[in-house]
């Protein structure tokens, strides 16, 4: 079988960034405006109030008023469509004026079986004097693939405008002059693509009337996605996701790619929306790119998902290689800052949670790649800051929604990868211990080697937002270990606790020495003895391993014992020579495994120090010294044989 051309990672993201870029086509079309002078004068029915004639005049306004409404904020008053008649020669007009040009604006295709049409869904009135009313809504039909908005002025209306918001996208209508009060009255239409949630924000010097539509398409054909002509952007993106899943893609160490794409600078969707409502909650251009990216998606086995992506850029003395006394500035400008990462709030396309709960953090970005981000606009370049003083450090914050895409067989891969990605809750042993139990032995070895993994990246180690437990982790992963049979993951968990024998217990390096034998332990042992600095503990080993096996293992471990002693003293570190001595107080057979010693080449100082403290005790303890007086005196004089050079009185000993 051929092997498949590697491509590096740097290529998945520059054939992706300008579909992820792309907003096929839409952004120049996402809404119509238009101002009509020649638009008919309705008459307005409003059910226990009356028939008015437009354009109103204040007695009118005065009766809207004593109309039933519900409260809109700042004074705006919202009828019951229900009790509110318009006549049918504005419905004409709207039907035979405006519905055609909003649909070729917008792309909605026309359909020989069924027409569009518009179905009222809200009244709004706005008094005299009524500025920045915003008017929310987030509850549109599903059939709607588009909103078209009317704004009836008052006959005396001395200026306003009406704009309609989502996201960082907003359409508006220019300013109602003064001036043109005087002349036929305007009435003017906004048309936008739909959206799961618009704020209207109006201006008025005079009594406005904003009647809001939905745009209703009845063929099943035709959706909100039926907006875009994106299907050269498809090819393109499938085959991409092609290559991406037969591993043409490098797709680097220690973990597969997962691209995240910026939506915008200025692109905040509400985490906890997205949670409730998913992809509903997108607006603008988001809507189309996201329903042309999900079934090519789906089918192919990869996945998309939403995350708030908090970027802090940090700028000043800290951040570079200047003298706190010299302007960091010019530094700043030419790149001497540092950048970190935060995901959080993690969602799929329907809402539910991805990768578990918690703050996903980078320092720098190692969620795959540096290059695995990709921002719509510099966010950077979008904000006019002071330059800094000589000794001011600074961190900008900037907060959006990313657009996350994944391989979909990758998903408990990255969960684990990621900084926080398991529950906090598994790490306590009880909770992991019983996951484990409840998995086959295949998937639970793949979930213990993916939280090794995640606590073991040296770059996440150093940044993880909450503390974790590694000891209750290590202790459950090497009892588990013990039971698969398997080495590496024990020896990879004793290396999570950097092999320190208290946290390990001696007692599970015992069930570990008669599980896998000595061949397989030897060389750990021996790691074993030099990242512990106790000698208590060490020789506490050493006995363990002498009552399972040999003694010759036993006095290797003390040449390696007695190797550490002589660096740390050498270091500069006298204790190791007193804590020697402390421990063969303890340790049967102590001083006889001491002269069995292969004495290498040692500063004649450390061996003075010893033989100090081995008269010392002596001296203090003979009686209970007195079994081990022989040995004591052997090794004495091997200490006063080595360090004669320094010491002399040692000679009367």
């Amino acid at each position: 079988m051929a092997t498949l051309p590697h491509i590096e990672m740097t290529s998945l993201v520059d054939d992706l960034e300008p579909i992820l870029q792309s907003n096929y086509g839409y952004g120049s079309v996402y809404h119509y405006t238009e101002t009509f002078i020649d638009a008919p004068d309705p008459c307005l029915t409003i059910e226990g109030v009356g028939t008015l004639k437009y354009p109103l005049d204040e007695a009118e306004a005065d009766m809207i008023k004593s109309a039933p409404y519900t409260p809109c904020a700042g004074g705006g008053r919202r009828l019951d469509p229900k009790a509110v008649s318009i006549s049918n020669d504005l419905l004409l007009w709207l039907r035979d004026t405006v519905l055609e040009p909003v649909c070729d604006t917008l792309h909605i295709p026309d359909t020989e079986e069924e027409e569009p049409h518009l179905r009222l869904h809200s009244v709004v009135f706005y008094p005299q004097g009524s500025r920045y009313l915003s008017n929310e809504r987030s509850n549109i039909p599903d059939d709607a693939v588009a909103s078209v908005a009317v704004a009836l002025y008052s006959s005396h209306c001395e200026g306003g405008e009406l704009t309609f918001k989502w996201g960082d996208m907003k359409a508006t209508l220019g300013e109602f002059e003064p001036e043109q009060a005087k002349g036929p009255v305007h009435t003017r239409v906004i048309g936008c693509f739909i959206d799961t949630q618009q704020i209207m924000e109006p201006i008025t010097s005079g009594y406005q009337l904003i009647l809001s539509y939905d745009l209703i398409h009845p063929s099943p054909e035709v959706t909100r996605s039926a907006l875009i002509d994106s299907a050269d952007v498809e090819d393109d993106f499938r085959e991409i996701l092609r290559r991406w899943s037969t591993q043409q893609y490098m797709l680097g160490v220690p973990s597969p790619p997962l691209v995240v794409h910026n939506l915008g600078p200025h692109t905040l969707y509400d985490p906890k929306a997205l949670a409730q409502w998913g992809m509903k909650v997108l607006k603008g251009p988001d809507t189309p790119k996201v329903a042309c990216l999900q079934p090519i998606v789906e089918e192919l086995g990869f996945k998309i998902g939403f995350a708030t992506l908090t970027l802090n850029r940090g700028m000043g003395p800290e951040t570079c290689d200047c003298e706190a006394s010299k302007a960091c500035d010019a530094c700043a400008a030419s790149g001497h800052y540092t950048d970190s990462y935060y995901l959080s709030g993690m969602v799929g396309l329907d809402g539910q949670e991805l990768f578990g709960p918690g703050l996903y953090q980078s320092n720098p970005n190692p969620l795959v790649s540096e290059l695995a981000i990709i921002p719509s606009v510099e966010p950077y370049e979008t904000h006019d800051f002071p330059p800094l003083a000589a000794d001011v450090s600074r961190t900008i914050k900037i907060t959006t929604t990313a657009l996350l895409l994944f391989d979909g067989r990758d998903e408990s891969f990255i969960k684990f990868h990621l900084n926080g990605g398991i529950p906090l809750s598994w790490y306590k042993s009880d909770t992991f211990n019983r996951i484990l139990s409840y998995s086959s032995t295949d998937h639970a070895k793949d979930i213990a080697l993916n939280v090794l993994r995640a606590f073991q990246d040296p770059v996440l180690s150093l940044s993880r937002p909450f503390p974790l437990y590694p000891r209750a982790t290590a202790l459950t992963l090497m009892s588990k270990a013990i039971r698969w049979h398997d080495f590496p993951i024990w020896e990879k968990s004793a290396a999570l606790v950097d092999y320190f024998i208290p946290a390990i217990e001696l007692e599970g390096i015992k069930k570990a020495l008669m599980e896998f034998g000595l061949d397989v332990m030897r060389e750990t042992l021996f790691v074993l003895i030099d990242n512990n600095y106790c000698f208590t503990t060490r020789l506490d080993l050493i006995k363990a391993v002498s009552s399972l096996f040999q003694h010759s293992l036993a006095k290797r471990l003390c040449d390696a014992l007695y190797s550490h002693a002589m660096r740390t003293y050498n270091a500069g570190d006298p204790g190791d020579a007193a804590a020697l001595v402390e421990a063969m107080h303890n340790f049967d057979n102590g001083s006889k495994i001491m002269l069995d010693m292969h004495l290498g080449q040692a500063e004649p100082a450390f061996w003075m120090q010893l033989a100090l403290y081995l008269h010392a005790r002596l001296i203090l303890n003979q009686e209970q010294e007195a079994r081990n007086r022989l040995p004591l005196d052997k090794l004495i004089d091997r200490c006063v044989h080595a360090c004669l050079p320094l010491w002399t009185p040692f000679r009367d000993i």
